[in-house]
């Protein structure tokens, strides 16, 4: 990738490093200041997130370069993406799970936990904070693992080695994320997706498609570049 097709990349990031937090800060400060319902304010708060991930998350693909360096591009983008919602939401949740899912729901403590309340609050796994979230979450460490390794391959030329571990890591996230929504149905009957919340059904059902689709995009294209330096 070239110099600038990288910064086009870091800005994207930072929109998002900057813009998230605004968004949650505004309906969290609205929820104390003006009396929002707290339940709605969070699950309002993670809707207008989504939205503004798969606009950045999809946003590689459409940048003004050839096609393989915007595959290339979206590919390092959305393993980025992953392990830096790993590190900063999963595993927090995972960590933290006592004080974040028993806090009561009071507009100071949205002000706490905004972040990890409004997809909690639109999906009970990850409300409660179940054994089957844990262990959904730990198979998709294993692939933030693979990802990290190829990407530092990646940056050192090592082209062949790295996109293999990246296409072996995108495909455990698109089975990890396909096998979470199977689960859901065969097991729960989506009785985990709160009643009566159409948020909740949009925050469920726009996470659950997208992650798996991003890695899926990402696993295709990576083993693609993979066969692509194999014949060279």
């Amino acid at each position: 990738m070239t110099e600038g097709h990288v910064r086009q990349l870091l800005r994207l990031a930072i929109v998002i490093a900057v813009v998230m937090p605004a968004l949650l800060g505004f309906w969290a400060v609205g929820a104390y200041v003006r009396g929002w319902d707290v339940v709605e304010s969070a699950r309002a708060s993670a809707a207008c997130v989504m939205a503004e991930l798969a606009v950045c998350i999809l946003a590689p693909l459409f940048l003004d370069h050839p096609p393989a360096a915007r595959q290339r591009g979206f590919v390092v983008f959305w393993f980025c993406i992953s392990a830096f919602f790993n590190a900063t939401w999963q595993i927090p949740l995972i960590l933290f799970r006592s004080t974040i899912t028993t806090a009561p729901h009071t507009p100071a403590n949205l002000l706490r936990f905004i972040a990890w309340w409004g997809y909690g609050f639109a999906d009970s796994h990850y409300g409660r904070v179940s054994p089957w979230m844990i262990s959904e979450e730990l198979w998709w460490l294993l692939a933030i693992l693979l990802s990290v390794a190829g990407l530092v391959l990646l940056r050192r030329g090592r082209e062949i080695r790295a996109f293999l571990l990246l296409g072996v890591a995108g495909a455990l996230e698109a089975y990890n994320a396909t096998l979470y929504i199977v689960e859901n149905a065969l097991v729960d009957r989506f009785s985990n997706i709160a009643a009566g919340s159409m948020v909740s059904l949009v925050l469920y059902w726009g996470f659950n498609l997208l992650w798996p689709a991003a890695a899926l995009v990402a696993c295709v294209y990576s083993f693609r570049f993979v066969l692509a330096a194999a014949e060279s």
